[in-house]
């Protein structure tokens, strides 16, 4: 058995390179048109490639499953999986640059509130409660897979399709004590958090997050952090809730503008709200070294 603790360079360059779109026209079973067709062979991962991912466990065959399957193993994950496993990831992620132990996070705070339901459709033909399709013809698990080492957070859709995954994956990882670097750096997150000038928006927060000693995120990676706080209702405001304590449907959550690519509730979040203590005391208070 592969020890996912252990990632193969060379398996996670080509996984940080693999083409979501050109794999899912590869993927189709049929005739391609010509600019289909050149798209694939511009970006498309080789067959070889492919089969040193799987070797290396970073790829994986698509899997086509349904609404309810989903749901019943999102649940089956999350009753695997420990809160203090999943803190001690998301903290040790920090010192070690490993985003993919941020991503079980993620995931574990949707499953805090999210209702246990059989797909009822909506007039857009979503499940009302997850806004997920009733059955995903195709799941590339593989591009899951690469949104784990990328982003170290779910991104797009957080419906259960996701979460089973993310959560799947996460309870494979082996257990990694937070070291006193990654303490002092989410000590120093929680800082500037906690005392932001009042109009600070997350957009802007990551001036201050890329300051901090020992941590070289870039702007993206300082986005899916604080998003990630915002799922476990660390950041949240009170018209709008993280999932610790609310359950928002991901595919009707709003937006604070037409333009925003942030994440519901941080994209509502202004240094005025703070930090909901208690929620990082839910998360987190069971270590003496985090400041709550």
């Amino acid at each position: 058995m592969l020890n996912k603790n252990l990632i193969d360079a060379r398996a996670l360059k080509i996984l940080l390179k693999y083409d979501v779109l050109a794999a899912g026209y590869e993927a189709r079973g049929y005739p391609l048109n010509a600019r289909q067709q050149e798209y694939v062979e511009k970006n498309g991962t080789s067959p070889d490639d492919v089969s040193y991912m799987k070797q290396h466990g970073l790829a994986f065959d698509s899997l086509k499953i349904g609404h309810d399957e989903a749901v019943r193993k999102s649940f089956e994950h999350y009753a695997l999986c420990k809160k203090k496993h999943v803190t001690n990831l998301f903290l040790a992620s920090f010192s070690s640059g490993r985003q993919d132990y941020r991503s079980g996070l993620s995931a574990y705070a949707f499953m805090q509130t999210m209702p246990d339901h059989v797909c009822k459709l909506s007039s857009a033909d979503v499940c009302k409660i997850c806004s997920a399709v009733e059955v995903k013809d195709r799941l590339d698990l593989t591009g899951l897979n690469q949104q784990r080492f990328k982003c170290g957070s779910m991104i797009g859709y957080k419906t259960p399709y996701e979460i089973q995954f993310f959560l799947e994956q996460h309870h494979q990882l082996e257990d990694v004590p937070p070291a006193a670097a990654d303490f002092a750096i989410f000590n120093a997150i929680i800082d500037i958090l906690k005392h932001a000038d009042d109009g600070l928006k997350p957009k802007d927060a990551h001036k201050e997050l890329k300051k901090i000693p020992g941590f070289k995120p870039t702007t993206d990676e300082c986005q899916y952090v604080l998003e990630i706080l915002g799922f476990c209702s660390i950041l949240e405001t009170e018209q709008h809730r993280g999932y610790l304590t609310h359950y928002t449907n991901p595919g009707l959550a709003p937006s604070k503008s037409h333009s925003s690519d942030w994440a519901y509730p941080v994209d509502f979040w202004t240094g005025k709200n703070g930090i909901n203590r208690d929620a990082l005391k839910f998360w987190f208070g069971a270590y003496k070294e985090i400041k709550i």
